[in-house]
């Protein structure tokens, strides 16, 4: 397996247990938890592989929100797909989140067998 995911949460607890699952499962797991650290890493990855396979991305962080990371890239035509993590969610942003296309939307707390689960679904419909 050499999916890279890249989980981007600005609670720690949150990214440390998501990384250890998912390495469990044999995916390569990048995690940080500001925005905007995450935004020029992917820029830096897709200019300079190995790419990130797919973002598990909180909308809340320090910098640059999750939003605005996912408008950028589409701004930029890079496309990663991604599944949202969020505490909360406004209804306008999870109505706009699922219309750019985002693949699915999970409230914390997450079962870590479902976001596994979930994760194996994108990469065997892939």
């Amino acid at each position: 397996m050499n999916e890279h995911i890249f989980v981007v949460d600005d609670e720690q607890n949150f990214r440390f247990s998501a990384e250890l699952a998912l390495k469990k499962q044999g995916y390569k797991v990048s995690e940080t938890a500001d925005g905007g650290d995450a935004l020029a890493r992917i820029l830096m990855a897709e200019s300079n592989p190995p790419q990130f396979d797919l973002l598990l991305l909180d909308m809340e962080l320090p910098t640059v929100s999750g939003l605005e990371i996912i408008r950028k890239l589409q701004e930029m035509k890079i496309t990663i797909p991604a599944i949202i993590i969020s505490g909360h969610l406004p209804s306008h942003i999870f109505k706009e989140l699922l219309y750019i296309g985002c693949l699915d939307i999970f409230f914390k707390p997450i079962n870590e067998n479902v976001l596994i689960n979930r994760v194996k679904d994108v990469f065997q419909t892939r």
